[in-house]
């Protein structure tokens, strides 16, 4: 999606996401966009030189890089892209 505005962009993106869950199958979706790769994946994985060097949940990527390359690639990522809503919601009979 990385040549589309960035509005068009975000529609497509969320039908991936509502395509995915209707079908609930596994899907992989390659992107050189870490954001788009956080926003898109359960999982996501670093690749260097065509070998994988990280996968993992975007949170442990993010939070706990393996290496200086990790580290590097992840730098320019605020924490608070990976916080949802969903992430953060409990159960309306949980709250006291």
């Amino acid at each position: 999606f990385s040549a589309l505005d960035p509005l068009i962009r975000r529609q497509l993106q969320q039908q991936f996401l509502d395509l995915a869950e209707v079908v609930q199958k596994t899907t992989v979706f390659i992107t050189h966009d870490l954001d788009e790769a956080i926003c898109l994946g359960d999982r996501i994985a670093i690749m260097k030189d065509g070998k994988f060097v990280q996968v993992g949940t975007p949170e442990d990527i993010v939070t706990a890089p393996k290496d200086r390359y990790v580290a590097d690639f992840v730098s320019g990522i605020s924490l608070l892209n990976l916080v949802t809503a969903r992430k953060i919601m409990q159960p309306r009979d949980s709250i006291a």
